[in-house]
């Protein structure tokens, strides 16, 4: 995982996602859920100016920089909303410049490596990694085997819903033929890296993991195995007792 250049792949998936048109409504939805949260968030902004300010400055003075602070952060985001808008426009570049940077600067790319294993080698930051994925991953298995959960009856729905949409809709299943289409060519590209990370990963196993996770992945076939062995065994042991006794 140390040796894993990520910025290349974070690179091209920052670029594949801000030239879709799915990201364009998924950032729409982000700006509508901002602007909704600042007005409904308006009197604690307006408390936040009157405690950061100055005791000598009117409240009426407080007020009005609140409401100027509020004004420009929603104009601002209306301005991103609209696709045309020179602010969308800039917003995207901005974006895009980052994309290119990740893939083609090496003086970036040296930085999120040196980040990254900062992040990797702090004692704290791996403990708190493995607790936030061993309770994401207790808390799914708790929750998709009770039959009354949320989280199953969702996943089931949405399932269903994209199953009769794909049987229906052939509009939907040429867009979801495209987007995995997509994500094989990017997998493909992203081949060597991943190959990294694989070998990285296997390559800190223990013989105790490596027993675990064959006896996960082929436990059943292991079990037919164990079975046969023994009456195979057991079968040719008889045979050569029962050659014994008639040669003697």
């Amino acid at each position: 995982m140390r040796t894993l250049d990520l910025a290349p792949p974070l690179g091209r998936a920052i670029e594949v996602l801000t030239n879709s048109q799915e990201s364009d409504i998924i950032f729409e939805k982000l700006i509508d859920t901002a602007k909704n949260y600042i007005m409904a968030k308006r009197t604690q902004i307006d408390e936040m100016v009157d405690q950061r300010s100055r005791r000598w400055i009117p409240r009426t003075f407080n007020r009005r920089i609140a409401t100027a602070i509020v004004e420009g952060t929603i104009d601002l985001l209306h301005r991103l909303r609209q696709r045309d808008s020179e602010a969308r426009v800039q917003f995207r570049a901005t974006v895009a410049s980052l994309a290119n940077e990740l893939m083609t600067s090496t003086e970036l790319r040296d930085k999120v490596q040196r980040l990254k294993n900062l992040l990797l080698d702090d004692v704290v930051v791996k403990a708190w990694l493995t607790s936030v994925w061993d309770q994401l991953a207790h808390r799914l298995v708790l929750e998709l085997s009770d039959p009354r959960s949320n989280a199953r009856s969702t996943i089931q729905s949405g399932v269903l819903a994209l199953a009769r949409s794909m049987r229906e809709d052939t509009f939907i299943r040429t867009r979801i033929d495209a987007i995995i289409e997509r994500l094989v060519i990017q997998l493909f590209q992203w081949r060597s890296e991943i190959g990294l990370l694989i070998a990285e990963v296997v390559r800190n196993w223990d013989a105790r993991t490596v027993s675990d996770r064959l006896e996960l992945v082929l436990g059943s076939d292991l079990q037919y195995i164990r079975i046969n062995g023994t009456i195979v065994g057991a079968l040719v042991g008889c045979v050569i007792y029962l050659l014994s006794i008639a040669v003697a």
